[in-house]
C-alpha cells in the first residue's frame, strides 16, 4: 500500500510538470514595432523626428534594443536618457510612464546630406514586467533628405544630356520614352521572379516562392538620384500572400505607387486558408509611410534556436518550480505516514501490555 501511494504521487507530480509545461509554451506573448516617418522629404539642414512604436499581447516593462542609422545621412539629437549613443547605432532602453501594453520613443535627428538612407531596429527585446521576453520584433524605414528647401528638387530637363520634353508636358523622357523621374527604372526581389517581367509603367506584380523561404528582400532603382522613395511591408514572409509596396514620388508630387504581392507556399502540414489568412494579415501594413513587421525572433539575424530558447527558458523555469514543490510535498507526506505508522505500532503495543496484566490479574 505505502509503495503504491508512492508511485501514485509520483506520477501525479510528472503530469504537473508536462501540463505546466505545456501552458507557458501556449501563453508565450508575441511583440510588434512600427516606424512613423515624416511625410515626403525632410529638408537638408532641418531637424525632424522618428518614432517607433512597440506593442504587445501583454504589459511591456521594458524595451531594449539597438537602432542603427546612416550617421552621414543624419545627425542624432540626444534630448532623453532613455536613448544613448551615437555614430550610427543608438542603444533604447525604456519603459511605459504606466502600465501599457504599448510604448512609442520618438528620436530627433538633423538632415545632413541628400539622399535616402535606412534606419532600423536590430537586437530588439520587448519585456514584461518580470523581466519575461514577450517577443523579439524587427523594423525598418527609409529616410530622404532633400535640398534646403524643404523640396526634393530635379534638375532642369533641359539641361540633362540625353533628355527631351515635348512642349506643354513637365516630366522629361529619354529616347526610348521612360520618363525621367519619378518611376522605377529597376525591380529586384532576392527570392523568385517577377511576374510580370518588370516595366517602368506597370505597377502590379506577384513573386511566388516556396514554403522554404521565409525572408526575402525587394530593392527599387528611381530614374532620377532627386526623386525620393519609400517602402512598406516585412522582409519576413507568412504563409500566404505578403503585400510589399515602392512609393516614388518626383518634386512635382507625382507619385507612382508599385505593389509586389510575395505568395509564400503553405508546408504540407500547414493548416487552414483560414488560418493563413489570419497570419497574412497580422503582418500586412496599411500606413503608406510607416513599415510594420512581427516578432518571431532576433531582427535580421534571428534563428529558429532564437525563438526556442524564449520559449523554453520561461517553460524549464515552471517546471522546476513544480518539481520542487512536489518534492517538498512528497516529504511533508512521507514524514506524515512515517509518523503514523509509529503511532499505529506504540498503539498496539499499549494494548498488549494492557492485555498482559488483565490475564496476569485472573
Amino acid at each position: 500500500m505505502y509503495l503504491k501511494r508512492l508511485r501514485h504521487a509520483l506520477i501525479l507530480m510528472a503530469v504537473t510538470a508536462v501540463l505546466c509545461s505545456l501552458f507557458s509554451i501556449t501563453a508565450f506573448a508575441t511583440s510588434y514595432a512600427e516606424f512613423y516617418i515624416p511625410s515626403g522629404a525632410v529638408a537638408q539642414g532641418e531637424e525632424f523626428e522618428v518614432t517607433v512604436r512597440f506593442s504587445s499581447d501583454n504589459i511591456i516593462g521594458t524595451v531594449q534594443s539597438s537602432f542603427v542609422y546612416d550617421d552621414s545621412a543624419v545627425m542624432f539629437m540626444p534630448e532623453d536618457d532613455s536613448v544613448t549613443g551615437g555614430s550610427g547605432i543608438l542603444n533604447i532602453n525604456a519603459s511605459p510612464n504606466e502600465n501599457s501594453s504599448e510604448l512609442s520613443v520618438t528620436l530627433k535627428f538633423t538632415a545632413l546630406e541628400r539622399g535616402t538612407s535606412e534606419m532600423s531596429l536590430s537586437n530588439c527585446t520587448v519585456l514584461s514586467e518580470d523581466g519575461t521576453p514577450l517577443g523579439s520584433p524587427s523594423a525598418y524605414a527609409y529616410i530622404t533628405v532633400g535640398e534646403g528647401s524643404g523640396v526634393v528638387t530635379t534638375v532642369p530637363s533641359d539641361s540633362q544630356p540625353g533628355y527631351s520634353s515635348s512642349v506643354g508636358t513637365t516630366t522629361a523622357t529619354d529616347e526610348n520614352g521612360i520618363p525621367a523621374q519619378g518611376v522605377l527604372t529597376s525591380l529586384t526581389v532576392s527570392e523568385g521572379e517577377l511576374m510580370p517581367e518588370f516595366s517602368y509603367d506597370i505597377y502590379d506584380y506577384v513573386v511566388k516562392v516556396d514554403s522554404s523561404v521565409d525572408y526575402c528582400e525587394i530593392e527599387g532603382t528611381t530614374a532620377s538620384i532627386y526623386d525620393y522613395i519609400w517602402y512598406t511591408g516585412s522582409n519576413y514572409l507568412q504563409v500566404g500572400n505578403n503585400v510589399r509596396t515602392i512609393t516614388v514620388t518626383d518634386n512635382n508630387g507625382n507619385e507612382h505607387r508599385y505593389t509586389i504581392t510575395i505568395q509564400r507556399e503553405a508546408p504540407p502540414e500547414e493548416s487552414s486558408p483560414e488560418e493563413t489568412q489570419t497570419q497574412t494579415q497580422a503582418v500586412t501594413t496599411s500606413a503608406s509611410q510607416t513599415t510594420f513587421a512581427a516578432a518571431a525572433g532576433d531582427s535580421d539575424t534571428e534563428t529558429a534556436m532564437d525563438r526556442y530558447k524564449e520559449i523554453l527558458i520561461p517553460a524549464l523555469g515552471i517546471v522546476m518550480f513544480v518539481l520542487v514543490l512536489a518534492l517538498v510535498i512528497l516529504v511533508v507526506w512521507l514524514r506524515s505516514k512515517t509518523r503514523e505508522l509509529r503511532e499505529q505500532r506504540e498503539e498496539e503495543q499499549a494494548r498488549k501490555k494492557r492485555r498482559n496484566i488483565k490475564a496476569k490479574r485472573r
